[in-house]
């Protein structure tokens, strides 16, 4: 009897410790969740197109009367900058190629910055030389040739399989956020490593800080290992923006309901989840009929975040939306709006919502009367 008692008690210590383990394995966000519900649509605007007069294409960027276009694909040089009113290009900057101060493909994300009262953009390279550039705007547009105020290379974050994505400048030039890629931790591993933000200084080429986003892995059933088009680390692709002030990072997830807050100061983590929507943790044994895209953009004043929502199945070929959800910093959702274009990607300035439509059309929106309600 003694020796049943024994190893039923023996039993009992491996399937807890075998399912401790299991749990270890899940996923889950380390920041505290508030849960909201869908607001009724609060507001319906209507766009005014922009006309430009020369080609365009990428990224776009507003500064004051300024339009900024990013992109490879645009001939000889990476940026084309044109006259917000008359629709007139101005410039063309940031050679295309291998030289001397050439990039072969940038991209930014709209940290603008003002250096001896200069106009400057921070861009990045998007390939593997990993460098960074301080982009001297108005000066470049005085002497018609591109200056750039400081250029450094960094060489952190190598152990990566993929160069750090996206890089922010928060406050001083030589210091830098960046969000690692989530990757397999080995061939053909179903382990991934998860995004977390890693605060670097880009000069002495040391990392200050790691902001840890999530804990466990995704572990996807033996169902849904191979039916699904995409990996494992595509659970946590999101799109960020970080505040002008270089506090704050807003984080908008693609294929979870949830919008991520992260302030650099304190180290604090906040999450604002769609209510009554899948749970971190059955994610990856979803089936793929049942998977939605949930935020497609997101881009962050001092004030709003702004989060460009879907809500569609990924069974469909629908990567662009008219519907933006409004939050505040705390994680509050103020205004659920409605546009009359849809879009894949978002730009806000001075009180003005600007996208870029798949047709090539320019539309801004004045947010200025409904913000302030």
């Amino acid at each position: 009897m003694k020796k049943n008692k024994k190893l039923y008690v023996s039993v009992v210590i491996v399937m807890t410790f075998i399912f401790a383990s299991c749990k270890k394995d899940e996923p889950s966000f380390l920041g505290n969740v508030n849960q909201f519900s869908i607001p009724p649509v609060s507001d319906s605007l209507k766009g005014k197109e922009l006309i430009l007069n020369d080609i365009y294409t990428g990224n776009m960027a507003i500064k004051d009367s300024l339009i900024i276009f990013s992109s490879d694909r645009l001939p000889d040089y990476n940026i084309y900058i044109f006259d917000m009113n008359s629709g007139n290009l101005l410039n063309r900057l940031c050679r295309r190629g291998k030289g001397y101060n050439e990039y072969i493909s940038i991209k930014h994300k709209n940290q603008f910055t003002v250096n001896n009262e200069n106009l400057c953009l921070w861009i990045y390279d998007n390939v593997y030389t990993r460098k960074i550039s301080l982009l001297n705007i108005s000066e470049s547009m005085k002497q018609k040739e591109t200056i750039y105020d400081t250029t450094y290379t960094y060489t952190v974050g190598s152990e990566y399989s993929m160069p750090l994505s996206p890089i922010f400048i928060p406050r001083e030039d030589s210091l830098f956020i960046a969000k690692n890629h989530p990757q397999e931790m080995a061939l053909h591993s179903i382990e991934y490593l998860l995004p977390a933000y890693h605060l670097y200084n880009g000069k002495t080429n040391k990392e200050i800080k790691e902001y840890q986003l999530f804990s466990g892995n995704i572990l996807p059933s033996d169902e849904n290992v191979n039916s699904f088009t995409f990996g494992g680390q595509d659970f946590f692709d999101m799109q960020s923006s970080i505040s002008p002030d270089g506090k704050k990072i807003a984080m908008a997830m693609h294929l979870y309901p949830q919008i991520n807050i992260l302030d650099m100061e304190t180290g604090e983590l906040t999450g604002c989840k769609i209510s009554k929507t899948i749970d971190l943790g059955s994610l990856s044994n979803t089936k793929m009929e049942n998977l939605k895209r949930y935020f497609l953009d997101v881009y962050a004043d001092n004030n709003y975040i702004y989060a460009l929502y879907s809500g569609t199945s990924v069974n469909k070929d629908v990567f662009a939306s008219n519907q933006i959800f409004v939050f505040d910093w705390k994680g509050n959702i103020l205004k659920n709006i409605v546009i009359d274009n849809i879009t894949e990607t978002i730009t806000i300035a001075d009180e003005k919502l600007y996208i870029h439509d798949d047709e090539d059309r320019i539309f801004s929106y004045d947010l200025s009367l409904i913000l302030s309600e």
